[in-house]
């Protein structure tokens, strides 16, 4: 028993050894990688702004609480790697970065156009569309004070366009379908590769970018308008790890896991048992609208818990 119980101390003092070992190597890494003009700003953002001003860079709720605690029990900072314990290099690289406006968001330009870090801050409501042939699916999730994220809406649309209908003819249907859409801050949509359809193909990939493109400008002719942003198929299947080798697989089983075990995402009980009584293929379109719609999420770091 004794044995055991010393076994323990030695590695409990082990990892404490190793862990000051690699804080103590990092502790010159932002000193080093931030000139003094940037290192001040960074330091005087972090040690005058409450948690209001803290928000609107790119740093989670949570982060931002760590910080505020951290603060008020040790006073100011005086070292950009004061923080690296609590938060980690990756964590501060985006948070520093965005203060000093360098784009540090980690998306390269997967969504299009780019927002701003103020832009971000301000939609609450986001919705998301998926039209695929003959149908339409979308996802509305709200952002909550604590840092979560809500399911509002999810819904499956079957629509009929007739090959070679005259324009108007879809017109009048994407003004009746988005009479059925919810109110949003953004609206989002998956930017899917840019290919020439096979000559099969063509009508389907021609009658879905019809009634996408109609279905936006009618959304876009609201009284108050939604911001609108696409999102590049490639980013949102490395943000779900969705390939397999350079194919895009279906994220549905993804979904399910959250849907049937998520404590993390809250979602209401009646859309929790709509996707999940629904039919495969019903399914595999609500998975999709779902996906980017978080994807959205995740890329502008506004929601870690699935990383």
């Amino acid at each position: 028993m004794l044995s055991n119980f010393s076994q323990f101390v030695r590695q409990i003092t082990k990892f404490r050894e190793i862990r000051l070992f690699r804080l103590q190597n990092l502790r010159y890494f932002f000193e080093e990688k931030y000139n003094t003009e940037e290192f001040e700003k960074i330091l005087k953002i972090i040690n005058e702004n409450d948690k209001d001003g803290l928000k609107r860079y790119i740093i989670s709720y949570k982060r931002v609480g760590e910080l505020l605690r951290l603060k008020t029990e040790k006073g100011s900072f005086s070292h950009l790697d004061d923080l690296i314990p609590i938060m980690g290099v990756k964590v501060l690289e985006k948070f520093y970065g965005s203060m000093l406006d360098k784009k540090s968001l980690g998306l390269g330009n997967p969504i299009v156009p780019s927002l701003s870090i103020d832009q971000i801050s301000s939609f609450e409501r986001v919705l998301s569309l998926n039209v695929s042939g003959n149908c339409l699916s979308w996802s509305l999730i709200r952002r909550l004070k604590d840092d979560s994220v809500k399911l509002e809406a999810l819904y499956y649309k079957p629509f009929a366009i007739l090959q070679k209908s005259h324009f108007l003819v879809v017109l009048s249907q994407m003004t009746d379908l988005a009479q059925e859409l919810p109110t949003c801050d953004l609206c989002v949509c998956e930017e899917f590769p840019s290919q020439v359809p096979s000559t099969n193909m063509f009508s389907y990939f021609l009658q879905t970018t019809q009634a996408r493109s109609m279905l936006l400008a009618v959304l876009a002719s609201r009284p108050a308008p939604p911001k609108m942003i696409s999102i590049k198929t490639v980013a949102i299947a490395k943000t779900f790890n969705t390939y397999v080798g350079s194919e895009k697989v279906s994220g549905q089983h993804i979904v399910d896991t959250m849907f049937e075990t998520s404590d993390n995402l809250e979602i209401e009980t009646k859309l929790r048992y709509y996707y999940l009584d629904s039919e495969s293929e019903v399914k595999e379109h609500l998975s999709n609208t779902f996906l980017v719609n978080l994807a959205y999420w995740k890329l502008t770091n506004q929601f870690m818990k699935f990383q």
